[in-house]
């Protein structure tokens, strides 16, 4: 536009000339000193610019005009210099520049991450620069980098922060409580697990814990216990004592196995050891009557009558049913008159767990049963327990070798011929206890007399008393031995070994007397035990000496039940059916001579026989004449020499005088009668009239007779 404008300007300079032009023009210029116009003047000099002379006639310039625009003589030329178009560093260029003290970070630009080049500390993500190079941020360098909160501590995988420092969120702190961007101290009441409380807000320095919250110790649940990490009420009274072990007797707050919710309950802490939790409780004024129901016409573990009181009759024989699983019961017998009572303690076994169910059996074997006093008196007698299912399964009583200890309650006195059958009549749902020694109540126990049975002064109450979790021992019963827990061994061999558990060969053991009961369906027997010779474990079923006893025909039959005589008084047999039925081993024995008492500490002839299946099949299935020997091994103990002629054995009898079963071992005579020849080391037991004992063996005497003592052992 600029030179279009000056083009125009000088075409009307031209143009608008008012000077004629002459000849001569065309050769001459014009006058430098022609005045001009003052604007064309103030532009500048127009000579630069135009060529101002004639047109040349002689040749026509057939030529386009030039038409470059002259330059802009109104203003001074621009003198700026041109723009430097190399573009400037920036923070995304890809290039190492300006500050920058590696690509595109540090200076003015990001800071840069780990193993990138730095200049100073301020240059590095991580504000750690070490020889010229970003240094990965760490937990332990000093300085608050990376997604830390505050120094070393918060994010980033860092541990958390103590109180008063920085945070972002809860998890920054070691108290879990973030406040304005600062951990703050735990407290009881900031509804988080903290500093030392076990559950929230509770255990520790806080509160206790209520049940069910986690614990540490007893501390964080007082008054109830920390039990498997966790609040929770003792199991029961013997739990709570051994828990605190100075605990009185009174009631507290117990939880029984099996149950959700805690009870109260009555705990007896000083009786035999205490530890007792009362099931039971009948006063003479209720008459054991709760709800409209008797308290022994139902069964006791499965039935809550009434509710825990000094004063009522109760039965929390439901929610106590957990504890009913072995250990001990004990039933407590109070005259209320007198202010007297007395207690029988029973093992809770299979056979007494009948006492607190349907009755499986009206009579129990006897039991080690401790017997006590509110006098004083003390002392371990065997007592059974005895019902009848003429009235109903739950009137019972406890029966001894001379009498009955009650537990049922009768408006007509009982007879004593009654009393030793199990039959007494028509008794109604209360308890007694009777001394098992007298045929009257005994004053020593605070009873009234018979006539006034009726007349219902007595408290009754029955404990539990759950087994404790300590290795069960042998122990000492009078002159006998058993399990301290009172349950009874099948034979000497599993006092020696049991099975494995909590029961060990430890306490009271060693050769003697032991309480055995080889088969569920009959009585409890002490015997003699070998706990030494070849191992041990040696059961003495049968013993003969030089009495009128040892003269009876049954002696024959050594692994019958039939039962004989007595212990450690003389010739005796015990019920040995089922001992031999898995026997390993029989053995036979006899002293230097005669002795009265089975209990002999050596067996200067003593013979050992291995049992095999086919030998202890002859004492299953015991034949007559023609019933085959079996083969066994007899080796002698006091020599170790395996015996040439003991080669079989065999039980079984003959026609005339031998019928019935005999044992002999020795060699085998032919058939059809395949019983022993009588030889050096036979033994054969025998009878056919009352002038010769039931034993023959050559042991000890070559012309056959025995004429001392003999043992029988199996094991």
């Amino acid at each position: 536009m600029k030179a279009r404008n000056l083009v125009f300007l000088a075409l009307c300079l031209s143009a608008c000339d008012p000077t004629p032009p002459t000849s001569n023009d065309a050769a001459h210029p014009v006058d430098q000193a022609t005045p001009r116009p003052p604007d064309l003047v103030a532009a500048g000099d127009l000579a630069t610019s135009f060529d101002l002379a004639a047109p040349d006639l002689a040749a026509p310039d057939l030529a386009l005009p030039d038409l470059t625009p002259p330059p802009d003589l109104a203003r001074p030329p621009d003198l700026t210099p041109p723009p430097d178009l190399t573009p400037l560093p920036s923070c995304v260029d890809t290039k190492k520049n300006g500050d920058e003290t590696d690509v595109d970070c540090g200076g003015a630009c990001p800071a840069c991450g780990p193993g990138k080049g730095c200049a100073k500390n301020g240059d590095c993500a991580s504000a750690l620069c070490a020889n010229l190079q970003c240094a990965a941020a760490t937990c332990n360098d000093l300085i608050k980098n990376g997604a830390e909160t505050d120094v070393d501590c918060g994010g980033g995988g860092c541990p958390v922060c103590a109180v008063m420092k920085g945070c972002q969120k809860p998890a920054d702190c070691f108290t879990g409580v973030c406040t304005q961007n600062v951990c703050a101290a735990p407290a009881c009441n900031d509804k988080v697990k903290n500093g030392d409380e076990s559950d929230l807000d509770c255990g520790g320095s806080c509160p206790p814990c209520a049940l069910g919250k986690a614990c540490k110790a007893d501390a964080d649940c007082k008054p109830d216990f920390c039990i498997a990490a966790a609040c929770a009420s003792p199991s029961s009274c013997a739990d709570l004592q051994k828990r605190v072990p100075a605990t009185k007797s009174g009631d507290y707050t117990i939880r029984p196995p099996g149950q959700n919710t805690s009870q109260t309950v009555t705990c007896d802490m000083t009786t035999d050891g205490g530890g007792w939790t009362q099931l039971l409780q009948c006063l003479p004024g209720d008459t054991c009557i709760v709800g409209g129901k008797s308290l022994y016409n139902i069964d006791w573990l499965k039935s809550d009558l009434g509710s825990i009181a000094p004063d009522k009759s109760y039965l929390l024989g439901g929610s106590l049913a957990g504890l009913v699983d072995g250990g001990h019961f004990m039933v407590r017998v109070t005259d209320t008159m007198a202010q007297k009572s007395a207690s029988a303690i029973y093992p809770l076994n299979m056979q007494t767990k009948g006492y607190f169910s349907s009755a499986m059996l009206y009579q129990s074997d006897y039991l080690p049963t401790l017997l006590l006093d509110s006098d004083g008196g003390a002392g371990q007698r065997p007592l059974r327990i005895c019902w009848t299912p003429m009235v109903s399964p739950f009137a019972r009583s406890l029966q001894g070798a001379a009498g009955l200890s009650f537990l049922g309650r009768t408006s007509v006195a009982p007879s004593d011929m009654a009393n030793t059958a199990c039959d007494f009549g028509p008794w109604d749902a209360q308890m007694l206890m009777r001394d098992p020694a007298l045929s009257t109540l005994s004053t020593m126990w605070g009873m009234m007399p018979v006539a006034n049975w009726g007349v219902q002064v007595y408290a009754h109450r029955v404990f539990v008393r759950e087994a404790v979790a300590v290795p069960v021992t042998i122990v000492a019963v009078g002159k006998s031995r058993n399990w301290s827990d009172g349950t009874i061994a099948r034979s000497c061999l599993d006092y020696l070994k049991p099975p494995p558990g909590a029961r060990s060969y430890a306490g009271a053991t060693g050769s003697g007397i032991y309480a055995i009961k080889p088969d569920t369906t009959l009585p409890q027997r002490d015997v003699y035990c070998d706990m030494t010779t070849d191992g041990g474990g040696w059961t003495q079923v049968e013993y003969l000496t030089t009495d009128a006893e040892g003269y009876k025909n049954a002696y024959a039959a050594v692994a019958s039940d039939t039962v004989l005589g007595t212990l450690s008084a003389g010739s005796y047999k015990i019920a040995a059916r089922a001992l031999f039925a898995n026997a390993a081993d029989i053995r036979y024995s006899e002293p230097a001579m005669a002795i009265t008492d089975s209990a002999v500490s050596a067996w200067p002839q003593d013979f050992k026989c291995g049992l095999t299946a086919d030998a202890r099949s002859k004492f299953a299935t015991p034949g007559l004449q023609n019933q085959p020997a079996a083969a066994v091994e007899c080796k002698n103990l006091a020599n170790g020499m395996v015996s040439p002629r003991a080669k079989f054995l065999n039980y079984q009898g003959w026609a005339g005088c031998w019928t019935g079963p005999r044992l002999w071992i020795g060699l085998v005579a032919s058939a059809p009668d395949y019983h022993g020849d009588y030889c050096a080391d036979c033994v054969v037991t025998w009878k056919c009239d009352a002038t010769i004992r039931g034993v023959y063996s050559t042991v000890a005497d070559a012309g056959g007779n025995n004429q001392g003592s003999g043992a029988f052992w199996v094991r």
